[in-house]
């Protein structure tokens, strides 16, 4: 199968080797660590939107609470300028929605059932 590398010098036998190792290596680099780079985004953004939505539900515990839409909509305001939601929606211990920001796109991804 491999007669003809018995036919060549060593010193391309020794090039052929080498190349072909640095071809793997290459492979191996252009497939593993895109791979690995969007693994780790999506860990990060996870980790951040899970901290976020960690303070935004301490805050709006009181709102839920006592049922203070304004203030509830005061505290989603701030998320508003943050470009990683894409919506936001409270519902209250039935189910039901208390307060939302862009409850209009929730609806079209069947987050909520209109």
């Amino acid at each position: 199968m491999f007669s003809f590398f018995n036919n060549i010098s060593i010193k391309h036998k020794l090039i052929f080797t080498f190349s072909f190792f640095a071809l793997l290596v290459g492979l191996f680099v252009f497939f593993f660590f895109p791979y690995q780079q969007r693994k780790q985004i999506l860990r990060q953004a996870t980790e951040k939107s899970i901290a976020i939505t960690k303070m935004t539900a301490d805050n709006l515990a009181a709102s839920l609470e006592f049922m203070d839409t304004a203030t509830a909509r005061d505290v989603l305001n701030v998320l508003k300028d943050n470009e990683d939601f894409v919506f936001v929606v409270v519902s209250d211990a039935d189910g039901k929605p208390f307060a939302s920001i862009n409850q209009r796109h929730a609806l079209q991804t069947a987050f909520l059932q209109p």
